[in-house]
């Protein structure tokens, strides 16, 4: 799945294999492209940066 799309339905609700037509929804334009995962109970949020010892 491109990230883009998988973004989209976070940004959506929508859960992966439902049929929508993602092209509505927008991203923020300081979205990247891999964001950090949230912490549990935090929103996520698109344009927070992975932590770089991580890798």
């Amino acid at each position: 799945m491109k990230e883009k799309e998988r973004h989209r339905r976070i940004m959506a609700g929508v859960s992966d294999g439902v049929e929508v037509d993602l092209s509505l929804i927008k991203l923020p334009s300081t979205a990247l492209m891999f964001p950090a995962m949230p912490d549990p109970g935090e929103d996520f949020d698109f344009a927070k940066w992975r932590n770089p010892r991580n890798f």
